[in-house]
């Protein structure tokens, strides 16, 4: 998969996950996943998370959310998501140990993989068109 993690982030106060599309010395100006088409300009002093830069804590150490994500494709969560918002918490838990195995689960909140679901719910069209767009032919 070549989505391109750097360029996706988490805007801190912020509700959704947004594609940088250009920066300068006064900010950035971006893109909205959850809200395709809006676009915004956030100054150089917004706190911004690269996803390719965050990652989920395991009993050996860290593994990128990136990975994580990629882990959960090719499990084949895409086309039987969760619903972050109303599923309990053992199916949560479930998938997680399924796609990393070791994941901590004393340090990996509940809430924080919601919201992880709920970032990979935005962030599935642009793997899905990554995909798509790999697939060789013969």
């Amino acid at each position: 998969m070549n989505v391109n993690w750097k360029s996706l982030v988490h805007i801190a106060g912020k509700h959704g996950l947004y594609r940088v599309l250009s920066t300068s010395r006064s900010g950035y100006f971006m893109e909205s996943l959850n809200e395709p088409g809006k676009r915004m300009f956030f100054s150089a002093s917004t706190r911004v998370a690269a996803l390719g830069d965050i990652m989920l804590l395991t009993k050996s150490g860290e593994t990128s959310l990136s990975e994580t994500y990629m882990k959960m494709w090719a499990d084949g969560y895409a086309p039987n998501p969760i619903d972050p918002h109303h599923a309990n918490e053992e199916e949560i838990r479930e998938l997680f140990a399924r796609v990393v195995p070791d994941y901590d689960e004393a340090r990996v909140y509940l809430s924080d993989m919601r919201k992880m679901l709920r970032w990979y719910e935005w962030l599935r069209p642009l793997m899905a068109d990554d995909s798509a767009g790999n697939e060789q032919t013969d």
